[in-house]
């Protein structure tokens, strides 16, 4: 028998009680997912990106303010120069150090096209 399939079959009855957890806890992500509006695709690739436990949970919630909120708004530009300014900075800056000159930019832009942006709102 194979060295790895040995040690595959000495360790598999160890991890069915994390298997079971993360069973239930799939299912219950995925039952979330769907109660808030959200199909399975959404659900996978969700767990595939951001692996990150309990705070899935949380980012269904932000998820969908997010889309709310880019659905009700009539201009989008603010959100497209946070996103891009965002991205500059991180790039430029690196990802320790991209926050503070990404808000920078950001309130420098929206302040450079306040006129244009509350002339669209009214």
């Amino acid at each position: 028998m194979n060295e790895k399939t040995k040690a595959l079959k000495t360790a598999f009855p160890y991890t069915i009680p994390v298997l079971t957890g993360f069973l239930f806890l799939g299912i219950a992500y995925g039952v979330l997912m769907s109660t808030k509006g959200y199909g399975a695709i959404w659900s996978f690739l969700m767990s595939l990106i951001a692996f990150c436990g309990s705070m899935q949970f949380v980012a269904i919630t932000l998820l969908t303010t997010v889309i709310n909120q880019w659905n009700s708004a009539k201009n989008h530009f603010p959100a497209i120069i946070g996103i891009i300014s965002s991205i500059i900075c991180l790039l430029i800056f690196g990802q320790s150090d991209f926050i503070i000159p990404s808000m920078i930019s950001i309130i420098t832009v929206l302040t450079v096209f306040r006129k244009k942006l509350e002339v669209e709102v009214v």
